[in-house]
C-alpha cells in the first residue's frame, strides 16, 4: 500500500469533477478524431467515445477502483489515471526524498507546442519528445538529468502528456506537465 503524504489531498468528490471534466475534454477530442481522414485516428476516436464511464466506486473509502478506460494515448482520462498512480507513488515518497536530499526543490513546468490537427497528433508527440531529450542535454539541465551530470544521481524528473481540445478551432494541443526535482544551492 503506498502511504499518503501531506503533498497529495484529494476528496472524492474532487475527483469525480475532474474526472467529468476530462469526460468532456475526451468528447471533444473524439469529435475531432472522428472527422479525420485517418482510418487509424477514427478507431481511436470511437474508442475514446466509448471510454470513461466509472464502474465501481469502494465504498469504505470513497475512490474509485474501476475505470472503463479506452487506453489510446491521447485520451485524456487514461493520461490522468496513469498520472495518478505515478503520483501516488511520488507523493508517497515526496516527504522521505526531502529528508533525504535537503538541498532539492521540487519544480513544475509545463511545456507545450503549436495547436495541430488531428492527423498531425503522433508526429507532434514524436516531436515533443524529441525536444525533451535535446532540453535534457542542453548546460543548463545536463547537470541535473544527464548520465555524466555532477548532480545527476540526487535529481530526477516525470512527465506526463496530456492533450487539449477546441473544438472552436478542431486543432488539439499536445502538452507535457513536469514535476522535476533539482539541486538548489543559496549560493549560486
Amino acid at each position: 500500500m503506498v502511504k499518503q503524504s501531506k503533498y497529495a489531498k484529494k476528496s472524492i468528490v474532487d475527483e469525480l469533477k475532474l474526472i467529468a471534466r476530462l469526460k468532456e475534454e475526451d468528447e471533444k477530442l473524439s469529435e475531432l478524431m472522428l472527422k479525420s481522414n485517418d482510418i487509424k485516428i477514427r478507431k481511436f476516436g470511437r474508442r475514446i467515445a466509448e471510454g470513461g464511464r466509472i464502474i465501481e466506486i469502494d465504498e469504505k473509502n470513497g475512490r474509485i477502483k474501476r475505470l472503463n478506460l479506452s487506453h489510446v494515448r491521447s485520451e485524456n482520462l487514461t493520461s490522468y489515471r496513469n498520472r495518478q498512480k505515478i503520483a501516488a507513488k511520488f507523493y508517497g515518497n515526496c516527504d522521505e526524498l526531502q529528508e533525504k536530499y535537503p538541498n532539492n526543490i521540487f519544480v513544475e513546468m509545463s511545456l507545450t507546442i503549436r495547436h495541430c490537427d488531428v492527423d498531425e497528433l503522433s508526429s507532434m508527440i514524436d516531436k515533443l519528445n524529441e525536444s525533451w531529450i535535446r532540453l535534457i542535454n542542453t548546460p543548463e539541465f545536463a547537470p541535473y538529468f544527464n548520465a555524466k551530470g555532477k548532480y545527476y544521481k540526487d535529481c530526477g524528473y516525470f512527465k506526463s502528456l496530456e492533450i487539449g481540445s477546441s473544438s472552436e478551432f478542431n486543432k488539439i494541443n499536445p502538452h507535457f506537465h513536469c514535476i522535476l526535482q533539482v539541486y538548489y544551492s543559496t549560493s549560486n
